[in-house]
């Protein structure tokens, strides 16, 4: 049994790294900004060579000496903070660019180009690495071509990233090299960036709290579009994410409220696994991007796995998933007034997954509407299904062995990948 596991895990793992580059080609994202465009104007900025900045004297400047640098100007004060501006930096393959350490003074970094910085270790070193600190903005910067992450937040409060575009971060999706890294890192505001054609996720985000996402454009990147783990009072809205891997992944982290996004994901649109609970899922646009040429397994717009009391409303599935909505071992789950249509097996779907309410969806030409399987309960009413194959009183086995044993490879398939990362 277990070589048999063994066998479909590699047998995902091949078929994700031969399918990876045909997904990516045909991601209809376009960019705003012209690539050699962006290039030529950091090539009028000053360039200097990559700095650490520590008021505890650990790296190249404290603040009482970069202010005295051609690049630094202020004095650290709300109204008067220190800023970083228009400067090139090259970390040639071998550091982070800039990084700035054991700092509360307010700070802005904009209107800067990074690039090249190494990859080495979970979160060493990145295009700008924030350790210890709070106040500081990071906005209207070109990070690109860092071979590692391209932005790293560790232990650092009172964050903005706005207006930011981040591209080309990692060298492969092997590599699980993430654009942005946020970690103990808490009452955050992210805003208005572009995160595309990276390697791995565009935000990889753990043990963080009050974060608000509004308005950033997550598309194309290896894995997840946003992936939280153990976070808790995140609002993530208004964003565009197209042509991720999966969109939004939630994993032991509850209370949180993603709500009026728009996800055209490959795979999953909207992941709750590993006592994600709690969570409101409200007014979402979820869509496919699998096309005719590319038939993939497991193609689910929001699923619940281990995941209890969850309010999941108002949502417009569509697109060919092959199930809408699939909760399993998922209990006392609100699901109301959501729309789903045209999914391959089935709209919604409940295995071994108790006391939901499932109530006033419309579900139109989908194979089955509404399936239960081992479950108790649950209120299922004033749901209108019209199914493409006419009325479906039952699931037939034989698609419900196949679409089990499918999701459980999936399943060994991130367990797998989590923890090669831990």
């Amino acid at each position: 049994m277990k070589n048999k596991k063994n066998l479909v895990v590699i047998f995902c793992l091949v078929s994700l790294f031969v399918l990876l580059p045909t997904i990516l080609k045909k991601s209809n994202f376009t960019y705003t900004k012209s690539i050699d465009l962006l290039n030529l104007r950091s090539s009028d900025y000053p360039h200097f060579d990559p700095f650490i900045i520590d008021d505890n004297g650990g790296g190249n400047f404290t603040w009482a000496e970069a202010v005295l640098q051609p690049w630094c100007s202020g004095s650290g004060t709300e109204g008067d903070p220190y800023i970083i501006e228009e400067i090139f930096v090259d970390g040639r393959d071998e550091t982070s660019c800039i990084e700035i350490w054991n700092s509360t003074a307010y700070v802005k970094i904009q209107n800067c180009s990074v690039t090249k910085a190494v990859y080495f270790g979970n979160m060493k070193y990145a295009g700008i690495k924030l350790k210890n600190t709070c106040n500081v903005q990071l906005i209207e910067n070109d990070i690109y071509y860092n071979y590692g992450h391209a932005i790293v937040l560790y232990n650092s409060n009172n964050t903005i990233l706005s207006d930011n575009e981040i591209r080309h971060s990692g060298e492969d999706w092997f590599s699980y090299h993430n654009a942005i890294v946020f970690y103990n890192s808490h009452n955050s505001l992210i805003t208005e960036n572009i995160v595309y054609y990276n390697a791995y996720d565009g935000f990889h985000i753990t043990k963080c709290e009050n974060i608000t996402f509004i308005d950033n454009n997550i598309s194309t990147n290896g894995y997840y579009g946003v992936e939280l783990i153990s976070c808790k009072n995140f609002i993530i809205t208004e964003t565009e994410m197209r042509g991720n891997w999966l969109g939004i992944g939630l994993f032991n982290s509850s209370y949180n409220n993603i709500s009026h996004n728009n996800i055209d994901s490959i795979d999953v649109g909207i992941s709750c696994e590993e006592s994600s609970n709690n969570n409101t899922i409200l007014g979402n646009t979820v869509e496919s991007s699998t096309s005719g040429e590319l038939e993939l397994i497991d193609s689910i717009g929001i699923w619940l796995i281990s995941c209890d009391g969850n309010n999941i409303q108002q949502n417009d599935i569509s697109d060919e998933f092959e199930a809408g909505l699939f909760c399993y071992l998922s209990d006392y789950n609100t699901i109301v007034e959501n729309s789903i249509s045209d999914s391959t097996i089935y709209g919604i779907g409940l295995r071994e997954s108790n006391y939901n309410n499932v109530s006033r969806n419309i579900l139109t030409d989908n194979e089955i509407c509404i399936e239960e399987i081992s479950c108790v309960g649950n209120i299922i009413e004033d749901n209108i299904c019209r199914e493409s194959g006419g009325s479906i009183s039952g699931f037939s086995l034989p698609l419900l062995i196949l679409f089990v044993s499918l999701s459980t490879s999936t399943l060994l398939l991130v367990k797998i990948r989590r923890r090669k990362q831990n």
